[in-house]
C-alpha cells in the first residue's frame, strides 16, 4: 500500500518525484552531450585528423577557485587515498601535467570511482575527482 515512510505526506512524495524526474533528465542531458563530444571526436580521429594530447586544466575545487593566472593542470591525483576522499595536485606547467591520449582517456580518469569507499554516505557513487572544477585542454 505503498511506501510507509511517505504516507501522509503527499506533498513530501511529489516534490520527490519531481526532483528525482528532474535529475534523471539532467543526466540523460549530460549523457547526450558526452556522447555527441565523443561521437564527432572518434569521427575525426578516424580520418586521421586528430593528433593531440590532453591535459586537465583545473578552476577549482568544490566551494573554492584556483588561480587562473598561471592556468593550473592536474599533475598527480590518487582517488584512493586518505581512505578514499582522494588527493590531487597541479602544476602550472602543462608539460608537467598528466598527460592523456584523448578526451575521452581524461574524461574517464577524472570520473573515476574510489575503490577503497566506492559510495558516499549518502549512497552515491564516490568520484573524487568529479568535486575538481575542470576543463580537457589539448597541448601539443
Amino acid at each position: 500500500m505503498g511506501d510507509p515512510s511517505i504516507q501522509g505526506q503527499p506533498s513530501q512524495a511529489r516534490f520527490v518525484k519531481v526532483e528525482v524526474d528532474r535529475l534523471e533528465r539532467w543526466l540523460g542531458d549530460q549523457k547526450k552531450i558526452y556522447n555527441r563530444i565523443s561521437t564527432e571526436y572518434d569521427l575525426d580521429k578516424r580520418k586521421g585528423e586528430v593528433k593531440m594530447t590532453c591535459v586537465i586544466q583545473v578552476f577549482g575545487v568544490v566551494g573554492y577557485e584556483c588561480s587562473e593566472d598561471p592556468p593550473q593542470y592536474l599533475s598527480m591525483a590518487n582517488i584512493n587515498a586518505h581512505e578514499g576522499l582522494g588527493s590531487a595536485s597541479v602544476t602550472p606547467n602543462s608539460n608537467k601535467a598528466l598527460k592523456f591520449s584523448d578526451f575521452k582517456q581524461a574524461m574517464k580518469f577524472w570520473n573515476q570511482q574510489s575503490t577503497i569507499r566506492p559510495y558516499r554516505e549518502e549512497g552515491k557513487p564516490n568520484k573524487p575527482l568529479t568535486a575538481l572544477t575542470v576543463s580537457i585542454v589539448n597541448v601539443e
